[in-house]
């Protein structure tokens, strides 16, 4: 996490940071290198299923947006930015329309390939059986969609 904090200190045009998520368990491959967002609104894990040392995935850079499971950003961004929109009670996209909200203030967003984290994915969600996942993945999705298809579509 120092290394995450210590990238934003030093580069201060950047709102957000997250490191290369891995799955937990053998072989240890990647479950996220930062997001990429389609033309269509289509979230991409980007590195998803790929060895953690695959050479493209080993290189820091700008995404388009970073995951809750670990996003680093400064106070100052989270007073600009303001509060997580309710709009996506109780989960989902969340944290990607935070990152867009991020970017539309001026910053940027950096994956740091040389930070590496333990990701248990769902185990928050799955842990929660009331909450109907794929209804509020589609749900969610619609509102992020049409709130910025004006920023992702052609």
């Amino acid at each position: 996490l120092r290394k995450l904090v210590d990238f934003l200190k030093a580069n201060p045009f950047y709102g957000a940071v997250g490191p290369k998520l891995i799955y937990p368990t053998k072989p240890y491959i990647i479950q996220c290198a930062g997001c990429e967002v389609s033309p269509t609104g289509r979230v991409n894990f980007r590195g998803r299923g790929e060895p953690a040392d695959s050479p493209e995935f080993c290189v820091s850079r700008d995404v388009q947006c970073l995951i809750s499971a670990c996003i680093v950003f400064p106070a100052h961004v989270v007073r600009a930015v303001g509060e997580l929109d309710m709009a996506y009670h109780p989960v989902q996209f969340e944290d990607i329309d935070y990152c867009y909200r991020i970017k539309e203030k001026g910053y940027k967003l950096r994956y740091l390939a040389d930070v590496e984290m333990y990701h248990f994915e769902n185990v928050t969600t799955g842990g929660t059986p009331r909450l109907n996942y794929t209804y509020l993945t589609v749900k969610n999705g619609k509102i992020f969609k049409d709130k910025w298809r004006h920023v992702f579509e052609p």
